[in-house]
């Protein structure tokens, strides 16, 4: 039974609602899939969950069956039967299939997705200065204690020029 008192200038006021009736977890829309996301961009998965008026509800997030540890990046929200969950700034490995799970006292329920997030391109292999490129190839095929030789001027006295 839920009760709630007003106060105020006109007296008290007392309502009373009927009990709620809680039922075991039931999701009604299933886990978008996210396909081709960008690296560094926000991916976001959402649901419909039952019953939405249960404070025993536990909702936990999971990809790869391994719980996600909700930080920085990783944002949840649980509102009126509303979840989701934001990856901010994917990354190449966040891809995989996440599962979210619903429990209370009468039972569990499971929805799962997947996200697929396109990794950016690494490094650049390919030289930008060929010349430069080739003059490194040169200095690097030289032999371990090859000697470089240098022609040095020699030492005399400083001269004053007027």
């Amino acid at each position: 039974t839920f009760t709630a008192e007003k106060s105020g200038a006109e007296g008290r006021t007392r309502t009373e609602d009927a009990d709620a009736v809680i039922t075991k977890p039931v999701f009604t829309t299933p886990l978008n899939n996210v396909d081709g996301a960008m690296e560094g961009a926000h991916v976001h998965l959402e649901c419909r969950l039952e019953p939405v008026n249960d404070p025993n509800l536990n909702v936990e997030w999971f990809v790869n069956s391994k719980a996600i540890k909700i930080g920085s990046r990783f944002r949840t929200t649980h509102d009126f039967g509303y979840v989701a969950l934001d990856i901010l700034q994917a990354y190449a490995e966040d891809s995989g299939t996440y599962m979210c799970k619903a429990t209370n006292k009468l039972g569990e329920a499971v929805n799962t997705g997947s996200v697929n997030v396109t990794a950016r391109k690494g490094l650049l292999l390919d030289s930008q200065h060929p010349e430069g490129w080739e003059k490194m190839r040169e200095l690097e095929s030289r032999r371990k204690g090859a000697r470089l030789e240098v022609e040095e001027t020699a030492i005399t006295a400083p001269k004053f020029v007027t």
